[in-house]
Formats: structure tokens, C-alpha cells, sequence
């Protein structure tokens, strides 16, 4: 009988566990360490591979209240108009820097660096439902958000990012997924 537990496991080692695309996937752990036998299919249960590593300490933060709703707005995006914008906004930005969305009845992306030059973009295919606000984030956290949401979308994939207020996280999930899949997007705060 399995017994349920909580584990923060690297990154590095759930990238290595997704890879293998295993059948099963045993897990032994301690207070300090995780193994993980993966069985593939046809591997008459003995394991084909074998991964241990040192778990990260402390508590995952709840995220649950997060992702429980609650949210003042919302903001749908299409993917490929979102994603190039991104991609020329990040052009201008220096390490550290941040990108805005301006929400004030149009969807606006904005980037500015001091020396390099700014970037401004209505989003033309996305449609806001919420209260005038601009909210800032670091473009790599952003981009790899809409990049979970495009997995497995084809064109014309959207994405649906529910608001709160500048300083509270946003939720992401793809239009029409039933919220299978969910990203929270911590904001940036704004230099004034």
C-alpha cells in the first residue's frame, strides 16, 4: 500500500523522470533523499532506470489559495501574437529587466530599458475584462507560462490569465482545458 507524502523534489531530477517517459515510477524517500525506480513498459518490472536525489528542504508555499479563484478580472490572449511580442519586447531589456501589461481597455505589452531603447505593442487579438491596471513581469517567467499553456494547442491556441491587482499573482491556463493545466505568475514590482 502507497502512503501519501509531500516532497520538494530538484527540478533537474523531475526533468530527468518526465524524460524517461516511464511506465510506473517507484519512489522510496527519506527526510534527506528520493530514489526513483522507473519501470518501462515491457521491462518485466525490473527497473530500467534509477534516479536518487537530495530533496529540497522546508514547505512549498500554498499555492491553493491561489488558484481557487477570486480573481477581480481577466485578461485572454491569443498565443502567437503574445509570444512574438514577447520576443521583440525582450530585445530592448538588459538581465533583471521586466515586461508591462498595460490593461486599460486594450491589451498593451511594453518594455523599456535605459540605453537600449523601448518596445510598445497593442495586442490586437486579446480582450480584457477587468479594471484599469499595469502589471510587470519578468519576460523568461512569462514566456515559459505561455509556453505551458501552448503545449498541445494548435494556431490560434488562447490563453485566459485571471487577475487579482498588480501585486498579486496571475493565473494562467488555456482556453477551453477545464484548468488541467495551471501556471501562477508572480508580478514584478513597477519602478516609479
Amino acid at each position: 500500500m502507497a502512503a501519501a507524502a509531500s516532497l520538494l523534489v530538484p527540478r533537474r531530477a523531475c526533468q530527468l523522470i518526465a524524460k524517461a517517459k516511464a511506465a510506473e515510477v517507484e519512489v522510496r524517500a527519506s527526510e534527506q533523499r528520493a530514489s526513483f525506480a522507473l519501470h518501462c513498459p515491457g521491462g518485466g518490472g525490473v527497473p530500467a532506470v534509477g534516479i536518487t536525489t537530495r530533496l529540497i528542504e522546508g514547505v512549498f508555499p500554498s499555492y491553493r489559495h491561489v488558484v481557487s479563484g477570486g480573481y477581480a478580472g481577466s485578461v485572454t490572449l491569443d498565443l502567437a501574437e503574445t509570444r512574438a511580442a514577447l520576443r521583440r519586447a525582450t530585445a530592448v531589456l538588459g538581465a533583471g529587466g521586466s515586461v508591462q501589461l498595460r490593461l486599460n481597455g486594450s491589451v498593451e505589452l511594453y518594455a523599456s530599458e535605459y540605453g537600449s531603447g523601448e518596445f510598445r505593442a497593442t495586442l490586437d487579438r486579446a480582450v480584457a475584462d477587468c479594471t484599469p491596471m499595469v502589471m510587470a513581469f519578468n519576460p523568461g517567467f512569462l514566456e515559459a507560462g505561455l509556453a505551458v499553456c501552448a503545449a498541445g494547442g494548435g494556431p490560434g491556441s488562447r490563453v485566459l490569465m485571471e487577475l487579482s491587482s498588480p501585486t498579486r499573482p496571475a493565473v494562467l491556463h488555456p482556453v477551453g482545458d477545464d484548468h488541467d493545466d495551471t501556471y501562477v505568475l508572480m508580478p514584478v514590482t513597477l519602478n516609479r
